[in-house]
C-alpha cells in the first residue's frame, strides 16, 4: 500500500515519508521496508532536515542488517556516527554489530575477536555517557555481557549493576546473580 502512495503524484510531508520507513522497520516488515526506503530517499532526501536524514539513514542501516547486507549497513552506520556522534541508537547498532562479530570469532580467532570486542566496548562506552537512560542502561548491560564472555566476571558485575540500577529488569537481575557467583568462584 505504501508503494502505491509513493508511486502517485501525491506529495507527502517529509516527516510522514520518514515515518513510513520507521513503521515498516519497527514492524520488521523488511521486504516492504527495503522496497519503500529507496523510493522515499529518491523522492524526499533533498528535503530531509539533518535529524530526518539521520533517522532515515539509521533505519536504512537496520533494514540492511536485517537483509544480511552487513557491509553496507556498517558503512552507513560508521558515516552516521561521524555525522551524529551523540546518536545513542546508532552507537548501539554499530556496537552490536562488532559485538556479534566478537562472539562469532571468540572460538576461531582470538586476535580478531579481541579487536571486535575493543571496537564494541569503545562504542558502548560512548553510548553509556549519553543522557538517555535507556541507551545508557543498554550500553552498560551489553558491555558487561562482553566482559562475561571474556571471563572478566568481577569487572562485568560492575557494568551489569549500573545497568540494572538505571533500568531494573528481572531477567537482568537473574543474569547478574549468575555472574556474581562466577566472579566469587573465580576469585577463591
Amino acid at each position: 500500500q505504501y508503494l502505491d502512495v509513493l508511486a502517485s503524484d501525491e506529495k507527502l510531508p517529509v516527516s510522514k515519508a520518514v515515518r513510513i520507513v520507521e513503521v515498516l522497520t519497527r514492524s520488521t516488515n523488511w521486504k516492504e521496508a527495503s522496497e519503500v526506503s529507496p523510493k522515499i530517499k529518491e523522492k524526499y532526501a533533498d528535503q530531509f532536515s539533518p535529524e530526518e536524514a539521520n533517522k532515515f539513514d539509521s533505519l536504512r542501516a537496520e533494514i540492511l542488517f536485517a537483509l544480511d547486507r552487513k557491509e553496507e549497513a556498517v558503512k552507513a552506520l560508521e558515516e552516521l556516527v561521524k555525522r551524529d556522534p551523540l546518536n545513542g541508537r546508532v552507537l548501539l547498532l554499530l556496537a552490536g554489530h562488532y559485538s556479534t562479530n566478537f562472539r562469532e570469532n571468540i572460538d576461531k580467532d582470538q586476535t580478531k575477536a579481541d579487536e571486535f570486542a575493543a571496537q564494541a566496548i569503545f562504542l558502548y562506552e560512548r553510548a553509556a555517557n549519553l543522557d538517555d537512560t535507556a541507551v545508557k542502561s543498554s550500553a552498560l548491560m551489553r558491555h558487561g555481557q562482553i566482559l562475561v564472555r571474556q571471563k572478566k566476571y568481577t569487572h562485568a558485575v560492575k557494568f551489569l549493576e549500573r545497568s540494572n540500577a538505571l533500568k531494573p529488569r528481572d531477567s537482568l537481575e537473574k543474569y547478574l546473580e549468575q555472574v556474581r557467583r562466577l566472579a566469587d568462584l573465580t576469585q577463591s
